[in-house]
């Protein structure tokens, strides 16, 4: 199954729009009620503290001492709603589309190499990516791989 129908005529536009579209996806969440007490000691970087609680409609409330608690926590209930996409969506960054969905998926990959989006991110954020958000985003990636 391919989740995206490519054609010639598309435009980066029209693939921006598309991958800030699922990017959303990523961060929406919608599961059954519930809640989930985190207190990991899995991870030798971090020990993250979050409590997850879902209210009647499934929506997560996320509670964490520090915000990379809270982005750890964050990832995980992503991961309980939407695993799925969160995973297409990595490989869809990872340029791995056509591997995964065959040569019509394999048009966003030319466009993830043709942008050079890893060479920016590999020549930019160790010095221009503040420690605070690198902090946020290595809880989220944790999350993501705890889960």
């Amino acid at each position: 199954m391919v989740w995206f129908n490519f054609t010639p005529c598309m435009t980066l536009k029209y693939y921006s729009i598309h991958i800030y579209l699922i990017g959303t996806l990523a961060f929406m969440s919608c599961a059954g009620p519930g809640q989930l007490y985190l207190e990991t000691s899995g991870n030798a970087h971090h020990d993250y503290d979050v409590t997850i609680y879902r209210d009647t409609w499934g929506v997560p409330h996320i509670f964490g001492k520090t915000d990379a608690d809270v982005a750890y926590g964050l990832a995980w209930a992503h991961s309980e709603d939407d695993f799925k996409t969160i995973q297409e969506i990595l490989i869809a960054a990872r340029a791995q589309l056509g591997s995964v969905y065959g040569p019509k998926a394999s048009i966003n990959d030319y466009y993830v190499h043709i942008l050079g989006i890893w060479d920016q991110v590999n020549a930019r954020y160790e010095e221009e990516i503040p420690n605070d958000v690198k902090a946020l985003c290595e809880a989220y990636a944790n999350g993501l791989n705890h889960y």
